[in-house]
């Protein structure tokens, strides 16, 4: 008795782990990790922000993420049919740096950053022009400054930075995340 009690115990353990191992298989195969402690593909209704546009593409402006760093001041979330796709986040504003000093070092600390996160450079356009204009203020002017970069990680997720202008002396980074076999447009 006490043998057929051990078989049957250690059966039904076995039948609970095989269980419990495929549900958190076929979850992670169809929710893949998106950063900032989300998942690609949860459903718009799932997450928490503020609809700004609702179409075929949503986009959630001040999105809660799990996760989130101390670097970002915000968070925009985009979805679609298939659900949450992309996600990009604004660093907090970069001030009185009229010659981009400030500014050019963030940037570089989050391009080793997404690097050390397993993103490989897929393409940058990284120029500084000698000018006569504020470093910001040159970013907004056409063959001026640029400061852009982008990598893909071994599942073919893309993660870009670049450096936009609020001004003379001001401005701050954007990093999007976004699922493979999309842009941020979809």
């Amino acid at each position: 008795m006490k043998i057929n009690l051990a078989v049957t115990l250690a059966a039904t353990l076995t039948l609970a782990v095989t269980l419990a191992v495929t549900l958190n298989l076929s979850d992670s195969t169809t929710y893949s990790q998106a950063p900032f402690g989300t998942k690609w593909q949860t459903s718009k209704k799932d997450l928490v922000g503020e609809i700004i546009r609702e179409d075929s593409i949503s986009v959630l402006t001040n999105l809660y993420v799990p996760k989130p760093e101390s670097i970002y001041r915000s968070y925009t979330g985009y979805t679609n049919n298939s659900g949450l796709y992309a996600i990009a986040a604004n660093t907090d504003y970069i001030k009185d740096d009229y010659f981009g000093t400030k500014g050019k070092k963030e940037f570089y600390n989050i391009i080793r950053f997404l690097e050390l996160s397993g993103y490989k450079k897929h393409n940058s356009l990284i120029k500084s022009a000698k000018s006569q204009s504020a470093f910001y203020k040159c970013i907004n002017q056409s063959g001026c400054n640029y400061y852009i970069w982008s990598g893909k990680d071994k599942d073919g997720n893309t993660a870009s930075a670049s450096i936009s202008s609020l001004g003379d002396d001001s401005g701050y980074i954007n990093v999007q995340y976004i699922a493979r076999g999309f842009s941020i447009y979809g």
